[in-house]
């Protein structure tokens, strides 16, 4: 029981460290694939959710007017020009932790259903890569663990 929860809880916030955990942890794959989905889609929906109320909280509290070339806004404008949404969604899980992606994404980009969306897919995508690379290749990694 103690184990469902940490992988829960390691999804939600380090992608890689809850499907880690799941494929030492447990035997059945349906169940780790459950567990870290609902892991990492709720870490999904909690961090971008929250990054849209954090931004429109600063903005309230410190109504503070945007400088035309601040340093952040060169940022911005690079990695939208450079892939933008798509290439922070397939980032995120693996690269990026989902707090870390999830609430560049609610900064950078206004739509909140794309953002969700794009997050969500990418996240199904890594468990479907991951988890199938292991029932591919056969690997057990308790034994390698031990």
């Amino acid at each position: 029981m103690y184990s469902y929860i940490i992988i829960f809880l390691l999804s939600s916030v380090k992608y890689v460290l809850g499907v880690g955990y799941a494929l030492v942890v447990l035997d059945n794959t349906l169940t780790a694939i459950t567990m870290v989905l609902l892991g990492s889609v709720t870490g999904v929906f909690v961090f971008t959710l929250g990054g849209y109320s954090l931004m429109a909280h600063f903005r309230k509290k410190y109504n503070v007017e945007k400088k035309v070339f601040s340093w952040m806004n060169r940022i911005i404008v690079r990695l939208k020009r450079s892939g933008g949404l798509p290439v922070i969604a397939i980032l995120t899980p693996i690269f990026l932790s989902i707090p870390v992606g999830c609430i560049a994404s609610a900064i950078i980009y206004k739509d909140r259903k794309k953002v969700l969306t794009f997050m969500i897919v990418s996240v199904l995508l890594w468990t479907i890569v991951l988890f199938g690379a292991r029932e591919l290749f056969g690997l057990n990694l308790k034994e390698l663990a031990n």
